[in-house]
């Protein structure tokens, strides 16, 4: 393990419940005594070791939480992106872990042809209105590879904050920012992604590593759960990651 002492956070993805998480943490020993954030899309209670963020400016809100603590920052999925953001604003974050992350999640078909069709987004905006109980259950669905998933579809969800969650996917992109970004930042994603293609991490680390040590890992037969359904996968490079904090 790394000779320094660090506080950990955890900063999560969009719809997935905070005790999902919880229990990730407070299973892999690389996690142990992490803090895990809660956007409130199921308007759950906040545990020990949680903290509560929304959606307006998450990553100047993470900026405040870490204070002056050196602090090893986890994330997965949208969580990536308020987390990089929040690397650029304080220095006391001393390392970023992605899990199935991006700098950019919609495409741009002229530069970021392999990042999700925003049409596609748009609809399921649309779907979430009419039969947001459907929608949360096929994300479910597509982010388990191989198709098996243990998560029940919460009763309690609030779709407001499910739609604001989605517009930050159609229109947040921090690419350009990124070669600012002076922590050791490390991807891990699974090659069988079909929420976020594995090209777009790729990418999103090629543009940090031109200023700063970064790392790309490919997990084979993994998809965008592979946090929750690959651990046996990631968690030797996670923690050869950290030992070189």
């Amino acid at each position: 393990m790394s000779k320094k002492s660090y506080r950990k956070i955890f900063i999560p993805g969009w719809a997935i419940e905070t005790k999902h998480y919880q229990k990730i943490v407070d299973s892999v020993e690389i996690l142990k005594e992490c803090e895990v954030a809660s956007f409130g899309y199921f308007k759950e209670q906040i545990a020990k070791r949680q903290f509560k963020l929304d959606l307006n400016n998450p990553a100047q809100q993470i900026n405040d939480y870490v204070d002056n603590d050196s602090t090893i920052v986890f994330c997965h999925s949208l969580g990536s992106i308020y987390t990089l953001q929040a690397a650029l604003l304080n220095e006391n974050i001393k390392a970023v872990i992605v899990f199935s992350g991006f700098a950019k999640f919609a495409e741009d078909v002229k530069c970021w042809e392999f990042g999700q069709n925003v049409r596609a987004l748009r609809a399921m905006k649309m779907m979430l209105r009419k039969n947001a109980k459907g929608l949360i259950e096929n994300f479910y669905k597509n982010c388990a590879t191989p198709k098996s998933n243990n998560f029940v579809i919460p009763e309690n969800f609030d779709k407001k904050l499910l739609q604001e969650g989605l517009e930050q996917l159609i229109e947040l992109d921090i690419r350009e920012n990124l070669t600012k970004i002076r922590v050791p930042v490390i991807f891990i994603h699974g090659d069988e992604d079909q929420i976020c293609r594995c090209e777009v991490a790729r990418d999103s680390q090629k543009i940090i590593d031109n200023s700063v040590n970064s790392e790309f890992h490919s997990i084979s037969g993994t998809g965008h759960n592979l946090l929750f359904d690959s651990i046996e996968k990631w968690q030797k490079i996670v923690q050869d990651f950290v030992e070189k904090i």
